[in-house]
């Protein structure tokens, strides 16, 4: 599971379903202890405890989520917070290794691998998606009476190129 500084190593019992189905010889159902079904359904006393955070296809430690989403919201992109998390983990992957540099044997380690920068936005999305109804609380509870808005927009939709073959002007937006 991907975290700073190296990956951790979750061992996981295998649950199987020990009931056969007719004209079988086991039934074939068996889930990871630490499968999202699984914890969907512990306590919200141990789901808070359980230092690991799953997303579908990828599974992070929660110290490696609050990074993403204190940077996310500091204006870093998820590019740039990629290789953020690659400096950070070969810096420890070469203290581990008392200063000797081998990059080649440093992305050969699974325990060093890192996410890419479209599996920390997947990260971020399912994490924003699970707390959207309490940001959304928290936004309504706010009392204002003005709201402002600045140029960003309007000069960014005057931003663009004219392109050659049929001479349109091309927007990021």
């Amino acid at each position: 599971m991907y975290d700073l500084n190296g990956n951790i190593i979750l061992v996981q019992s295998i649950y199987r379903c020990p009931y056969n189905l007719a004209d079988h010889t086991s039934s074939g159902h068996e889930f990871y202890s630490a499968s999202t079904d699984i914890l969907e359904n512990v306590s919200q006393v141990l789901k808070d405890k359980f230092p690991v955070k799953a997303f579908y296809g990828t599974e992070c430690s929660k110290n490696l989520l609050d990074y993403v989403v204190t940077h996310i919201g500091r204006g870093q992109n998820f590019l740039e917070l990629a290789a953020d998390i690659a400096s950070m983990n070969f810096k420890a992957f070469v203290r581990k290794n008392k200063g000797s540099i081998d990059s080649d044997t440093f992305y050969e380690r699974v325990m060093y691998f890192f996410a890419s920068n479209e599996q920390l936005m997947h990260m971020f999305l399912s994490f924003f998606n699970n707390m959207e109804t309490i940001y959304q609380k928290q936004m309504e509870a706010i009392p204002f009476s003005i709201l402002s808005c600045d140029h960003t927009f309007k000069v960014s939709k005057q931003i663009g190129v004219v392109r050659r073959l049929d001479k349109a002007f091309v927007d990021q937006f």
